[in-house]
């Protein structure tokens, strides 16, 4: 039966067609949300390449921004709006700021390693990675400031320790050392790192890169094969001291 002429029919439960804007009730495609193409119309290679430009924007936004005003200040929004895409799009890619600058340090880390690291080199990989980092002296000055120590000693040597293992690996080749005293070594040259390099970025990066990364060079190749040595499998433990 209608309802009588002057009535309005009580509204039944919504489908969930209606509530999700999506016949069927599927989940939209987070690919279409950002403007990409959905998986099945262009494939899952298509849908990468553009998911990596739009973090390596992202990335680019962030790093413009802190040459401007410290990181804490910083907001989502101001990147988003900088970069021209929406929040959505953002915490798609990442969690949070901390993450997206984690993400970008490593990127630019790993362009300087670039697959030619050997033992034979490390001093030119560390004068390329001092230099990057004195190009971009406002940037890394705003995040010090903005952070405190033992937040950035923190992230640094999670992130360092990430980058660093291969290269310490590689150094020590094939010899034999127990995974617990290797991880102690590459533990504490981790830490000695990134002490050196929060030092450095302090004084406002006033030591040449050429003069810290021979310096660098020197502790680190010299002193990781002879604990490799030291601690190499078969030999007797070092005496506790009293």
């Amino acid at each position: 039966m209608g309802c009588p002429s002057g009535t309005v029919r009580p509204a039944g439960p919504r489908r969930r067609s209606e509530t999700r804007g999506n016949r069927g009730g599927k989940a939209p495609d987070p690919a279409r949300r950002q403007g990409m193409p959905s998986r099945g119309a262009a494939g899952k290679e298509r849908v990468s390449e553009l998911a990596q430009a739009t973090k390596k924007a992202l990335a680019a936004a962030l790093k413009e921004l802190l040459g401007q005003k410290p990181f804490h200040k910083i907001t989502i929004s101001d990147i988003t709006e900088q970069c021209g895409v929406n929040r959505m799009t953002f915490y798609y890619h990442f969690h949070d700021i901390y993450d997206l600058a984690q993400w970008a340090f490593r990127e630019e880390a790993a362009a300087l390693l670039d697959g030619s690291l050997s033992a034979e080199n490390w001093e030119d990989w560390f004068l390329s990675f001092l230099k990057e980092l004195r190009r971009n002296r406002p940037q890394m000055a705003n995040i010090c400031r903005s952070l405190r120590r033992e937040e950035l000693e923190r992230r640094m040597c999670e992130l360092a320790e990430q980058i660093l293992r291969p290269m310490l690996d590689q150094e020590l080749g094939d010899c034999p050392v127990p995974e617990g005293d290797w991880s102690f070594v590459v533990h504490f040259y981790t830490y000695a790192l990134v002490a050196m390099l929060l030092e450095w970025i302090e004084d406002g990066m006033k030591t040449e890169p050429e003069v810290l990364a021979r310096r660098l060079n020197t502790i680190c190749s010299g002193g990781i094969r002879r604990a490799a040595q030291d601690f190499r499998e078969g030999e007797p433990p070092l005496p506790e001291t009293k």
